[in-house]
């Protein structure tokens, strides 16, 4: 993975400081989930808690889902509302969950790529965890960071207008698999 470089300016009295938590053990179910021997590796996917997929157009949701659904080699973990899911039929290897340990799940060595709005905490952990991001930023720094992560190599950008089930699975697969 190529070196970081911020693009954001800073005034010269600012001190910077980052604390990622150190990572807690992932509970058995985690544990069990992504470490099926079977699995070419996890893929993470949170979109913040601003994010509210019942309240996106039901193609967004479905274009991830029916990617996902095609990739069963992958084991996916979904930070997404389990109510609105239930709508859903999800298949055994995406697990759905309203909240996870992202750090752990972003340092567990199975993890091979997250999806992410790349809001300013999850890039960080991102980064410091050495996953890959496929990024989808809606707001803010997001684009910023989105940016960052394009123009250094470590990852790439699915653009929200023109969304499709293929275009994440592409996204996936040459993102958890650089030499595909």
């Amino acid at each position: 993975m190529k070196s970081f470089v911020s693009m954001l300016v800073c005034l010269s009295t600012t001190q910077h400081v980052t604390n990622i938590e150190r990572s807690m053990p992932l509970s058995a179910e985690y544990e069990s989930f992504v470490n099926d021997r079977d699995s070419l590796g996890t893929v993470v996917i949170a979109f913040g808690h601003y994010v509210k997929w019942d309240k996106a157009p039901s193609a967004v949701f479905t274009s991830f889902l029916l990617a996902f659904s095609k990739l069963k080699r992958y084991r996916f973990v979904w930070q997404c509302g389990v109510n609105f899911a239930k709508k859903f039929q999800i298949p055994k290897h995406i697990l759905i969950r309203e909240w996870l340990p992202q750090t752990a799940l972003l340092n567990h060595p199975k993890t091979v790529l997250f999806i992410s709005h790349v809001g300013l905490k999850s890039f960080i952990e991102a980064l410091c965890a050495r996953v890959p991001i496929v990024t989808l930023p809606l707001f803010a720094e997001q684009h910023v960071n989105a940016m960052i992560v394009n123009n250094r190599g470590i990852g790439v950008d699915l653009d929200r207008y023109s969304l499709s089930a293929q275009k994440v699975e592409s996204a996936v697969i040459d993102s958890a698999d650089p030499i595909n």
